[in-house]
């Protein structure tokens, strides 16, 4: 039973992967609407370098991929504040209500861009007047187990862009599947944001998958990302479990436009409670930091 298991994912992966070069060149950078949607959340996957597919087990399962929201026990609270560079900022909140081998889950990311400058044709460096511009994406996410070692969820998201007084909107999906291979060894695989155009523009599909293994007090994830406007990337990340309460991680993002790719950060946690902390460098864009908590009860 458990080689049919891992060949039915195999299968999966192969069928998805071999179809990425032809997916990753469809279209070129900048091509794509509500690039929020690529900025990671959740301080521990950003720690982690963003290889998260298999490993979440937290309300940033919305995000990441569905399928973990069964793994949540208890009812959860999460809360997240990313200090972006350029002023830019990101809060992302939600919970999970679980119930036996069922899971729902609901969550909202919200991207302030702050003010920026008017400019006209005859007025190119700014006509003195400022305005607004942000991102919000409310998500509604239900996740089943279907076997011991087999879960998958689904989440549907309502998407608004607003630049000055100018609004957009768009529906999306993010589907995925968790497969638990043995006590060590996990899968996932994660279809994020499909759906239709913002205004006249895609949104950024990205396929993942992602393997992860545990072994005593190390947790390991590498995760192959398929974007559809940008080439694959391959994601990296290290979670030491140094003390039941602290947690240090680190994890490289390959194929960076800016920075060495390389994430730092750490947790600190109690049967009810969590705290993570990343830091993220961009080289000349800057420096950025998130925090989020988890309440359990």
């Amino acid at each position: 039973m458990k080689v049919k298991k891992i060949g039915m994912v195999g299968v999966i992966l192969l069928l998805i992967f071999s179809g990425s070069g032809s997916f990753s060149l469809a279209s070129q950078p900048g091509t794509t609407a509500a690039n929020f949607l690529k900025i990671p959340v959740g301080a521990r996957a950003s720690a982690m370098g963003g290889a998260y597919t298999a490993l979440c087990q937290d309300t940033t399962a919305l995000y990441w991929n569905p399928a973990g929201l069964v793994s949540c026990e208890e009812k959860e609270l999460f809360a997240m504040y990313n200090s972006w560079f350029q002023d830019i900022s990101q809060g992302y909140f939600g919970a999970v209500y679980p119930r036996e081998k069922r899971a729902f889950g609901f969550a909202i990311n919200y991207v302030d861009l702050g003010q920026m400058k008017r400019t006209t044709w005859e007025n190119p460096t700014g006509t003195g007047e400022k305005f607004n511009a942000s991102d919000i994406c409310v998500s509604l996410g239900y996740g089943w187990r279907i076997s011991s070692s087999l879960q998958t969820g689904i989440a549907i998201g309502y998407l608004k862009d607003t630049i000055a007084e100018d609004e957009k909107s768009a529906f999306l999906f993010n589907f995925g599947v968790q497969s638990k291979i043995s006590k060590n060894l996990s899968l996932g695989i994660a279809l994020q944001n499909l759906g239709g155009k913002l205004g006249d523009d895609p949104l950024p599909l990205i396929i993942r998958g992602g393997v992860a293994w545990t072994h005593s007090s190390l947790t390991t994830e590498v995760d192959l990302e398929l974007p559809n406007d940008n080439d694959a990337r391959i994601r990296t990340g290290f979670e030491w479990q140094l003390t039941p309460r602290l947690a240090l991680r680190a994890g490289y993002q390959g194929n960076q436009d800016q920075g060495s790719g390389i994430t730092l950060g750490l947790g600190l946690s109690t049967k009810k409670f969590a705290m993570d902390y990343t830091y993220v460098p961009f080289g000349d864009l800057g420096n950025t930091s998130r925090v989020s908590f988890i309440i359990r009860w």
